[in-house]
């Protein structure tokens, strides 16, 4: 469930609380904020499927790689071609 949910909102993230909300409503799943807690660390260590990055849970992509918040923000300013 927490794969398809980031899966949806990619590359955008969700914080726990977000995925929890999702969850709750897709499919109707009373989970509590310390059953979800087990399974995102699993995901992130052992599976290394997704990943948090500043608070948010982020799907971890082949070939596409996600750029943290801090590297769009100090990435240089992109080159023109001269056109105004």
């Amino acid at each position: 469930m927490v794969l398809q949910v980031l899966d949806e909102i990619y590359p955008d993230g969700l914080t726990a609380l977000e995925i929890l909300d999702q969850i709750k409503v897709r499919w109707k799943a009373d989970l509590e904020r310390t059953t979800l807690s087990p399974q995102l660390t699993r995901l992130k260590k052992k599976d290394k499927s997704i990943k948090n990055e500043m608070g948010k849970w982020f799907l971890v992509v082949e070939n596409q790689p996600h750029f943290s918040l801090e590297a769009k923000n100090d990435a240089p300013p992109e080159e023109t071609d001269g056109a105004p």
